[in-house]
């Protein structure tokens, strides 16, 4: 449960600083920004995948705790979202969580190392790949500052 808290915790911060501020648009309107973006999407859409994969077999086999598969997407959906219309916002809000269930999943397995390894890189690395993609698309946007000649 302490798991989940800290997406929500982004949600909440990045929901009230995207009141604040509203969308992006200087990074919408830039061609190569859009398609980096999506690029950025793909992560969280194969850890998506897994999800339900994991969720929906479990379901089908009656087992009840499938449904606890199923509700990291509705934070997941919701952050990637907000990415969508703040990018550098939302690649920041991305790779905090990978950050902190990437470390927490390692913790928390059991056996082997390569175990460890497998947990951590399947729950974080999709956030951090999609923040990053985010972030990339801001950098990609943003003209350079102006440089003062001398």
């Amino acid at each position: 449960m302490l798991l989940m808290l800290f997406p929500l915790l982004a949600i909440v911060g990045l929901g009230f600083y995207m009141l604040r501020e509203g969308r992006d648009d200087l990074v919408r309107a830039h061609p190569y920004a859009r398609w980096i973006m999506v690029a950025a999407l793909l992560p969280l859409v194969a850890l998506i995948a897994f999800s339900l994969l994991f969720g929906i077999g479990e379901l089908a086999a009656d087992v009840p705790g499938g449904v606890f598969h199923l509700l990291p997407i509705i934070p997941i959906v919701i952050l990637a979202s907000q990415a969508w219309h703040r990018p550098v916002a939302g690649g920041v809000t991305l790779m905090v969580p990978g950050v902190v269930l990437g470390a927490t999943f390692f913790g928390m397995m059991q056996g082997e190392i390569g175990f460890k390894v497998q947990g951590a890189i399947i729950m974080g690395v999709p956030f951090l790949l999609a923040g990053a993609g985010f972030l990339a698309a801001g950098a990609v946007a943003r003209p350079a500052p102006l440089v003062p000649q001398h």
